[in-house]
Protein backbone atom coordinates (compact mmCIF):
# COMPACT_ATOMS: atom_id res chain seq x y z
CA UNK A 1 0.00 0.00 0.00
CA UNK A 2 1.46 3.36 -1.00
CA UNK A 3 2.07 6.10 1.55
CA UNK A 4 -0.50 8.40 -0.12
CA UNK A 5 -3.28 5.80 0.15
CA UNK A 6 -2.29 5.06 3.74
CA UNK A 7 -2.29 8.79 4.58
CA UNK A 8 -5.79 9.22 3.09
CA UNK A 9 -7.13 6.25 5.02
CA UNK A 10 -5.66 7.44 8.30
CA UNK A 11 -7.04 10.97 7.90
CA UNK A 12 -10.51 9.86 6.77
CA UNK A 13 -10.12 11.39 3.32
CA UNK A 14 -10.98 9.95 -0.06
CA UNK A 15 -10.97 11.02 -3.72
CA UNK A 16 -14.38 11.49 -5.37
CA UNK A 17 -15.28 10.30 -8.88
CA UNK A 18 -14.51 13.81 -10.12
CA UNK A 19 -11.05 13.72 -8.55
CA UNK A 20 -11.85 16.00 -5.62
CA UNK A 21 -10.37 15.24 -2.21
CA UNK A 22 -13.08 14.92 0.43
CA UNK A 23 -13.35 13.99 4.09
CA UNK A 24 -15.74 11.35 5.37
CA UNK A 25 -16.86 13.83 8.03
CA UNK A 26 -17.61 16.59 5.51
CA UNK A 27 -21.09 17.01 3.99
CA UNK A 28 -21.13 15.81 0.37
CA UNK A 29 -22.13 19.25 -0.94
CA UNK A 30 -18.67 20.56 -0.04
CA UNK A 31 -17.00 17.78 -2.02
CA UNK A 32 -18.45 18.77 -5.41
CA UNK A 33 -17.78 22.33 -6.57
CA UNK A 34 -20.59 22.26 -9.17
CA UNK A 35 -23.21 21.14 -6.63
CA UNK A 36 -21.90 23.63 -4.06
CA UNK A 37 -22.11 26.51 -6.57
CA UNK A 38 -25.70 25.63 -7.51
CA UNK A 39 -26.72 25.45 -3.84
CA UNK A 40 -25.02 28.64 -2.69
CA UNK A 41 -25.61 30.78 -5.81
CA UNK A 42 -28.98 29.71 -7.17
CA UNK A 43 -29.27 32.69 -9.52
CA UNK A 44 -32.06 35.17 -10.02
CA UNK A 45 -35.65 33.97 -9.70
CA UNK A 46 -36.61 35.66 -12.97
CA UNK A 47 -34.12 33.45 -14.82
CA UNK A 48 -36.27 30.40 -14.05
CA UNK A 49 -38.95 31.60 -16.48
CA UNK A 50 -39.04 31.39 -20.26
CA UNK A 51 -41.33 32.62 -23.00
CA UNK A 52 -40.31 32.03 -26.57
CA UNK A 53 -39.49 35.25 -28.37
CA UNK A 54 -39.16 37.40 -25.23
CA UNK A 55 -35.88 39.15 -24.56
CA UNK A 56 -34.16 39.11 -21.17
CA UNK A 57 -35.11 42.77 -20.76
CA UNK A 58 -38.79 42.14 -21.60
CA UNK A 59 -38.89 39.19 -19.19
CA UNK A 60 -37.48 41.39 -16.39
CA UNK A 61 -40.10 44.06 -17.18
CA UNK A 62 -42.84 41.42 -16.96
CA UNK A 63 -41.33 40.17 -13.69
CA UNK A 64 -41.44 43.68 -12.21
CA UNK A 65 -45.05 44.19 -13.42
CA UNK A 66 -45.88 40.97 -11.54
CA UNK A 67 -44.44 42.34 -8.29
CA UNK A 68 -40.79 41.30 -8.52
CA UNK A 69 -37.88 43.68 -8.14
CA UNK A 70 -35.53 45.16 -10.75
CA UNK A 71 -32.79 42.67 -9.78
CA UNK A 72 -34.94 39.69 -10.80
CA UNK A 73 -35.87 38.63 -7.29
CA UNK A 74 -38.39 40.06 -4.79
CA UNK A 75 -38.51 41.71 -1.41
CA UNK A 76 -41.10 42.16 1.28
CA UNK A 77 -42.13 45.66 2.21
CA UNK A 78 -41.37 46.45 5.85
CA UNK A 79 -44.24 46.47 8.31
CA UNK A 80 -45.56 49.85 9.47
CA UNK A 81 -44.10 51.56 12.54
CA UNK A 82 -40.90 49.51 12.35
CA UNK A 83 -42.61 46.32 13.54
CA UNK A 84 -40.86 43.06 12.76
CA UNK A 85 -42.41 39.87 11.45
CA UNK A 86 -42.09 36.65 13.39
CA UNK A 87 -40.37 33.82 11.54
CA UNK A 88 -43.75 32.25 10.73
CA UNK A 89 -45.10 35.58 9.49
CA UNK A 90 -41.98 36.08 7.36
CA UNK A 91 -42.35 32.65 5.78
CA UNK A 92 -46.07 33.12 5.11
CA UNK A 93 -45.59 36.60 3.62
CA UNK A 94 -42.67 35.41 1.49
CA UNK A 95 -44.61 32.39 0.22
CA UNK A 96 -47.63 34.57 -0.62
CA UNK A 97 -45.48 37.09 -2.50
CA UNK A 98 -43.60 34.46 -4.50
CA UNK A 99 -46.80 32.58 -5.36
CA UNK A 100 -48.43 35.83 -6.48
CA UNK A 101 -45.49 36.62 -8.78
CA UNK A 102 -45.49 33.05 -10.12
CA UNK A 103 -49.23 33.07 -10.88
CA UNK A 104 -48.83 36.40 -12.67
CA UNK A 105 -45.95 35.09 -14.81
CA UNK A 106 -48.00 32.00 -15.68
CA UNK A 107 -50.95 34.20 -16.72
CA UNK A 108 -48.52 35.95 -19.08
CA UNK A 109 -47.85 32.47 -20.55
CA UNK A 110 -44.32 32.08 -19.21
CA UNK A 111 -43.07 28.56 -18.59
CA UNK A 112 -41.32 27.80 -15.31
CA UNK A 113 -37.96 26.10 -15.93
CA UNK A 114 -36.89 25.76 -12.30
CA UNK A 115 -36.71 22.62 -10.19
CA UNK A 116 -39.73 21.13 -8.42
CA UNK A 117 -37.80 18.75 -6.21
CA UNK A 118 -38.14 20.23 -2.72
CA UNK A 119 -41.34 20.00 -0.71
CA UNK A 120 -41.61 23.82 -0.72
CA UNK A 121 -41.18 24.04 -4.50
CA UNK A 122 -43.73 21.28 -5.12
CA UNK A 123 -46.39 23.46 -3.45
CA UNK A 124 -45.70 26.41 -5.75
CA UNK A 125 -48.17 27.28 -8.53
CA UNK A 126 -45.87 26.36 -11.46
CA UNK A 127 -44.90 23.02 -9.92
CA UNK A 128 -48.53 22.21 -9.15
CA UNK A 129 -49.44 23.07 -12.75
CA UNK A 130 -46.69 20.78 -14.05
CA UNK A 131 -48.40 17.77 -12.48
CA UNK A 132 -51.89 18.88 -13.51
CA UNK A 133 -53.02 20.25 -10.14
CA UNK A 134 -54.95 23.53 -9.79
CA UNK A 135 -52.62 26.51 -9.36
CA UNK A 136 -54.91 29.55 -9.25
Amino acid sequence: MSMCVLAFLLTGCYVTRKGEICSITMPQIFCDKEVYERATKPGRMVDRWDLSGRTVHARLQDWMMCGGDSLGDYWLAPLPNGEERTLDQERAASRAKVHSIQRCMMKKHYVYTGQCTSSVARESPPCRARVGEPWQ
